[in-house]
């Protein structure tokens, strides 16, 4: 091929267009994944890429990231394909002038800067600096996305064509950002320094969130303070100071029977009321039922993602929680709910509970009313979850069949569970023992 200079030049004008073309569209990619949502959309309506963006959506009426990434995958592909050819053109077009000898040394040139400026410095920008990296690769890779456009469209109308509309592409932000690899990520990290361990913990809690249900957060009816609802105000006022409660469930004959809630802000305006009429003896001496608040009622099997947002729609903060035949199976609470997330938060009213303490010989003494799910966090034990029970005395009933009796021995492959102390109805302390690998045994009593 004889050699023409200026096919020679476009050539290789041509390449580098394509090269740098890359480098913008990737990183513009990589960053805007990384951006917060509400920066993300204004961004893609800036004025620079407000054209490509009305053209995008006379083809695609989709607007979401999945389709953001989906034309910008596309066209990183195809400028990718015409850097190649662009490269291999100019290549052959100047073979004239080069000896043999140099093909290996621009096709390793080619490669270096094919990785290199086509894909790791872009991800590394868009990596530690999202925002910047966005605004500036904004208007140039919109030109190269707006050129390239036409083949992107194309390609998406035949994926929707052959594809159900229920099926991702691999570009969607699902994909992107799915709960499973985050979750494998945060394992990874486990045993490195790029994530503190309260983040990760918090992580974790988030990721679990939807999976939680009322019974595994609720107080329990055994644990439960309620008032009758012929109790006056006064009496009312008196055991809220007292307990340091905020709101009380009120119940009618007995606590499968709760009617209300109890707000110290209504037994406030009452007393502020009498204060301004003090010759309004019958003020005080009302039943609660008079001021109380209606009560709100959920399964303990609802998830609590979905309680959540009852609470918010109904501006409330307490819901009373009913088993399969309608009893009271006990209360839960917003701050329940958001104590999943955030770990436990405490008031000037709380007093500090703890549910397990060490011993000497690498055990712990644990209470019974402690969540099988809280325990294996805090204490890195593999409780079995093999029946219908949420807290470690559940475990024990499910495993004995009885109420057990003090000193009685529970053996597992990994542990070995003693009861400390044990009443009629439930079980109050048990000793948790882990057992070296070398000891195991197999899952018995005695």
């Amino acid at each position: 091929m004889p050699f023409t200079p200026w096919e020679y030049t476009v050539s290789s004008c041509l390449a580098v267009i394509s090269l740098f073309g890359l480098f913008f569209v990737t990183a513009f990619s990589h960053s805007i994944r990384r951006l917060r949502q509400q920066d993300r959309s204004k961004l893609l309506k800036e004025r620079q890429f407000v054209f490509y963006y009305f053209l995008r959506r006379l083809f695609i009426k989709e607007s979401s990231l999945e389709t953001e990434l989906f034309c910008s995958a596309c066209t990183q592909q195809i400028l990718r394909f015409l850097y190649l050819l662009f490269c291999f053109l100019a290549y052959f077009q100047g073979e004239a002038v080069f000896s043999p000898g140099w093909f290996t040394l621009f096709v390793c040139i080619i490669l270096a800067s094919f990785t290199l400026i086509g894909d790791i410095f872009p991800r590394m920008w868009a990596y530690y600096f999202p925002s910047s990296c966005a605004s500036v690769a904004t208007p140039v890779s919109s030109l190269f996305l707006l050129l390239i456009s036409p083949f992107s469209f194309l390609f998406y109308r035949l994926l929707r064509l052959f594809l159900p509309r229920t099926t991702l592409s691999p570009f969607s932000e699902q994909s992107v950002a799915s709960r499973e690899k985050l979750l494998e990520l945060i394992q990874d990290m486990e045993n490195g320094s790029l994530l503190p361990e309260h983040d990760k913990k918090l992580l974790q809690s988030v990721f679990s969130f939807r999976d939680r249900i009322v019974r595994e957060v609720m107080v329990p009816r055994v644990s439960l303070f309620c008032l009758p609802h012929d109790c006056t105000i006064q009496e009312g006022a008196a055991l809220l100071e007292k307990e340091g409660y905020s709101r009380i469930p009120v119940y009618k004959t007995t606590q499968d029977q709760i009617i209300g809630v109890l707000m110290y802000k209504d037994i406030l305006s009452k007393y502020m009321e009498y204060a301004k009429h003090p010759a309004s003896q019958g003020l005080l001496s009302a039943p609660i039922e008079t001021v109380m608040k209606s009560a709100i009622y959920t399964p303990e099997t609802k998830k609590i993602s979905l309680l959540l947002q009852e609470f918010r729609k109904k501006r409330v903060h307490m819901a009373v929680v009913v088993d399969e035949y309608g009893g009271t199976a006990g209360i839960v609470t917003i701050e329940d709910i958001l104590e999943e997330i955030v770990g436990e938060i405490a008031d000037e009213y709380d007093e500090t509970e703890t549910l397990f303490q060490p011993t000497q010989r690498g055990g712990w003494i644990v209470d019974g009313r402690m969540n099988l799910l809280d325990l294996e966090d805090e204490l890195n034990i593999k409780i079995p979850q093999e029946g219908d029970y949420d807290t470690i005395a559940g475990y024990v009933f499910y495993r004995l069949g009885t109420i057990p009796k003090k000193g009685e021995i529970l053996h597992h492959d990994t542990f070995e569970l003693e009861i400390l102390s044990s009443k009629d109805r439930f079980v109050e302390q048990v000793k948790i023992t882990p057992l070296p690998k070398k000891e195991t045994s197999n899952d018995h009593n005695s």
